[in-house]
């Protein structure tokens, strides 16, 4: 799937990243200071056609930004990812250069095109602009739910690794087939050749149980109670629609149970309230 997008990123508020913030870049490699996506937040993201470079991208947000850019003027240390067909580039703003930045989005030498604060993201084939709403980690990977910026919860979420890849289309969530299809993306089905056709039914059931084996050491420990973590989490409610919107107070109790949950302790009250709630509907 081809993909031409390009995002600002900037680093995050707090006096924690103030040795970044608006810093020379001789001056980062002087005091040993690396340069990474953790220390930002994606500000803006948009398409791009294929002819354009990050010097004219660049010269175009020191002319003039666009309107709805929500972020603070472009200066230095501020960095443009780009991402040409998969092929990933960070550049961060100097004095008077862009400099090369190889190891920005580094992640277990993975590359990571989408994060928890992304939005307006665009995926070739769709109509309009995504945005994450929820996130779930699996196999020490991270999978996002998104929502259509335009037509919310009347259109179907789809399902992104952290690589944006498609995981999943007209997902309802993170429920069992979504789980399922997040599985074999991080363990793909052998292909079946004429001889496995042709296997008896006692080595079908061998290679079966080695398989389940090979996934289920992806997952999560189980917690004591019969289910993993992740299943756990994928058995809490989902939040209220108040209206056109997602209730951003039971996101907020749904994200602590989350933590609870990853912690080893039980759910908050509000969350058990809102499970045996659902039970009797």
């Amino acid at each position: 799937m081809k993909v031409n997008q390009f995002a600002v990123y900037q680093v995050k508020e707090g006096a924690e990243y103030g040795n970044i913030r608006f810093r020379p870049y001789d001056e980062l490699l002087e005091n040993h200071i690396k340069v990474h996506v953790s220390s930002y937040r994606q500000v803006y993201l948009s398409p791009m056609s294929p002819k354009e470079t990050v010097e004219s991208i660049h010269a175009r947000f020191k002319n003039r930004l666009p309107k709805k850019f929500p972020g603070r003027s472009i200066n230095k240390s501020d960095v443009y990812v780009l991402n040409r067909d998969g092929v990933i580039s960070a550049f961060y703003v100097d004095k008077e250069k862009l400099i090369v930045l190889p190891d920005f989005m580094s992640r277990s030498s993975a590359d990571v095109v989408i994060t928890s604060d992304t939005s307006g993201y665009c995926v070739e084939g769709k109509t309009g602009t995504w945005v994450v709403c929820e996130e779930l980690t699996v196999g020490g990977r991270q999978f996002y739910l998104m929502q259509s910026e335009q037509f919310l919860q009347h259109a179907a979420y789809m399902i992104l690794a952290e690589n944006g890849a498609v995981v999943a289309e007209n997902s309802r969530g993170f429920d069992k087939e979504s789980m399922d299809m997040i599985r074999d993306y991080l363990n793909p089905p052998a292909k079946k050749d004429s001889l496995q056709e042709n296997a008896t039914v006692d080595n079908k059931d061998e290679n079966s149980n080695g398989a389940d084996r090979i996934r289920s050491s992806e997952l999560p420990e189980d917690t004591g109670g019969g289910e993993s973590i992740e299943e756990r989490i994928l058995l809490l409610p989902k939040p209220r629609v108040i209206g056109d919107r997602v209730s951003v107070l039971d996101r907020l109790y749904l994200k602590q149970a989350e933590h609870a949950i990853r912690s080893g302790r039980p759910e908050p009250k509000i969350i058990r309230d809102m499970i045996n709630e659902r039970e009797r509907k």
